[in-house]
């Protein structure tokens, strides 16, 4: 059985990001209930933030449970396709030009932030698999 579970959250900027900011607010607290739901059962959950560099944008507002990410635990398993991206206006700011961040489909709607709904469905696909 498996005795403990990382959630890692992966930004670029969470004060000029709103995205990455709302996405890192949702992410902890999926983590404070998680991490009370699951020490009942005897699973440990850590959480970690990593600032990464602007060179690694294509990674920025993502989530990792146990190395995986959210988007591959979280897609239909018929397709292969990348995580979507969307135009992102706060890393635009950074990085002084238009650019794109990720973006999520879940449910029919497409999500520019990571919900709690989704980081505790892919913690799900984890513990269960």
């Amino acid at each position: 059985m498996l005795k403990h579970l990382t959630i890692e959250f992966l930004y670029v900027d969470r004060s000029s990001c709103s995205r990455c900011r709302k996405s890192y607010e949702n992410a902890r607290k999926a983590y404070a209930k998680l991490k009370r739901e699951l020490a009942k059962s005897g699973i440990n959950v850590r959480f970690k933030a990593r600032k990464i560099p602007l060179s690694k944008l294509q990674q920025s507002n993502s989530v990792r449970i146990n190395g995986k990410d959210l988007w591959a635990l979280l897609k239909t398993r018929k397709t292969s396709k990348p995580a979507p991206t969307s135009r992102c206006y706060g890393c635009s700011k950074l990085k002084r030009k238009p650019c794109e961040c990720r973006a999520y489909y879940h449910k029919g709607r497409k999500l520019t932030g990571i919900t709690q709904s989704m980081i505790r469905e892919a913690v799900m696909s984890v513990l269960w698999k």
